[in-house]
């Protein structure tokens, strides 16, 4: 189930598209008091804005 997105709902762009490129983004949250976040996780898609065809995706836990 999605709960939210931290960043709208396309994201945001990134600036480089440069194989081997590492990005780096900071993004905060207050999580609401209902959720367990022992049962969340965040998870990043980087997909083509005008194809839409997913590039690469990681989901990490959200340690307390």
């Amino acid at each position: 189930v999605l709960r939210g997105s931290m960043n709208g709902t396309y994201g945001s762009a990134i600036s480089s598209t440069n194989s081997g490129d590492k990005i780096t983004s900071t993004f905060t949250s207050t999580l609401n008091s209902s959720w367990d976040a022992s049962h969340m996780s965040v998870i990043a898609i980087i997909a083509d804005a005008t194809t839409k065809e997913i590039i690469q995706v990681e989901q990490l836990e959200i340690e307390e």
